[in-house]
C-alpha cells in the first residue's frame, strides 16, 4: 500500500508523538506504558521505511527506533529480544555509513549499538561473545577520536561509557588493574565534559555510574571534586523519578553504606519490574534481592 504524503506526515507526527509518550512514562518508571509506545514507534517506523527507500528521515527513524524500543526492553530484562532490536538497529545504520559515508554519524551510532550489546553480553554471562564486539568497537571509536580534534560532548560520552564498558570487561576476566585504568580514562574525561557542559544530564548521570565503579574497584570513595559534580539522586523531587535515577540513587546509597535506602530503591524498582542485567548483579552482589 502506497500512501499519500498527507499520510506520511500523520504517520511521522504520529511515531514523533509515541516516542515522547515513551519518554513522558519512561519520566515516571512506568515501564509496560513505555514499552508499549515504544513498540507502536518501532512499527511505524519500519511502516515508514518501506514507503520511501529514498527518504533520509524515514530512513533514519528505523534504526532510531529500533534502538529505543530495545532500551526498554533491557529495563525489563527482556534482553534477548533488547540484543535482537539492537543488532537490527545496527545493520540498520551500518547500511546508512554505506550510503552516506558523508554522514559520519551513522557509523560512530553504529558502534555505539555494539557497545549496549556487549554491555547486555556481558551481564548475562557471555563475556567472550562480549569480547570480540567490545575490541571492534573501540578500535574503530579510538580512530574515530583521532580523527576528531575537537570531538563534540556526545561523542566523548559515548567514549567514555565505551571506557566504563571496557572496565567491566576487564574486571570479569580478573585484569583488576586494566579495569581500573580504564575506569580512570571514564571517569577523567566524563568529569571535564560535565564541567564543560553542565547543563546536559547525560553526562552527569554517566559520571555517577562511573563514580560507583570506581569505587567498586577501588574500596574506597572517589575523590571529594568529582563527587561534587553529581547530584544525590536520592535527595530528587519527587523521591522517586525515573528508573534510571533510581537506580543510581540504589547504587550511591550502597556506596555511603546507607542500606536502608539502597532497599527502599531496589523494592521500588523490582516493584515497577525493572530487571535490567547490569542492575540484577547489583542486587544479587550486595544482598538486595534474591
Amino acid at each position: 500500500m502506497v500512501l499519500e504524503p498527507d499520510d506520511e506526515r500523520y504517520l511521522m507526527e504520529m511515531a514523533e508523538t509515541q516516542a515522547h509518550l515513551a519518554d513522558t512514562w519512561l519520566g515516571v518508571c512506568n515501564l509496560g506504558k513505555a514499552y508499549q509506545f515504544r513498540t507502536e514507534n518501532a512499527a511505524i517506523a519500519e511502516k515508514l521505511h518501506e514507503l520511501d527507500l529514498d527518504n533520509q528521515k524515514m530512513q533514519e527513524m528505523l534504526p532510531y527506533s529500533l534502538s529505543g524500543n530495545a532500551s526498554v526492553q533491557r529495563q525489563m530484562g527482556l534482553n534477548e529480544l533488547a540484543v535482537q532490536n539492537l543488532w537490527a538497529s545496527e545493520a540498520q545504520l551500518a547500511q546508512l555509513a554505506r550510503e552516506q559515508p558523508e554522514h559520519n554519524k551513522y557509523g560512530w551510532e553504529r558502534l555505539v549499538r555494539l557497545q549496549r550489546i556487549s554491555q547486555i553480553l556481558i551481564n548475562t554471562g557471555r563475556v567472550e561473545d562480549a569480547q570480540t564486539l567490545i575490541a571492534e568497537a573501540s578500535r574503530l571509536m579510538v580512530e574515530e577520536v583521532e580523527r576528531t580534534p575537537d570531538l563534540p560532548h556526545w561523542k566523548a560520552e559515548d567514549f567514555a561509557s565505551a571506557w566504563m564498558t571496557q572496565s567491566e570487561l576487564a574486571t570479569e576476566q580478573g585484569r583488576e588493574a586494566d579495569a581500573r585504568d580504564f575506569n580512570l580514562h571514564a571517569v577523567r574525561s566524563l568529569s571535564a565534559s560535565v564541567a564543560e557542559s553542565s547543563g546536559f544530564a547525560r553526562g552527569r548521570w554517566l559520571l555517577a555510574s562511573a563514580l560507583f565503579q570506581y569505587w567498586q574497584l577501588n574500596n574506597e570513595l572517589p575523590p571529594t571534586d568529582w563527587l561534587s559534580q553529581v547530584e544525590d539522586y536520592s535527595l530528587s523531587e519527587p523521591p522517586v523519578r525515573s528508573c534510571k535515577f533510581a537506580e543510581l540513587a540504589a547504587r550511591q546509597a550502597v556506596m555511603r553504606g546507607d542500606m536502608s535506602t539502597a532497599s527502599y530503591y531496589t523494592d521500588y524498582l523490582l516493584g515497577k519490574g525493572f530487571y535490567e542485567p547490569a542492575f540484577v548483579r547489583f542486587c544479587q552482589a550486595y544482598g538486595l534481592s534474591d
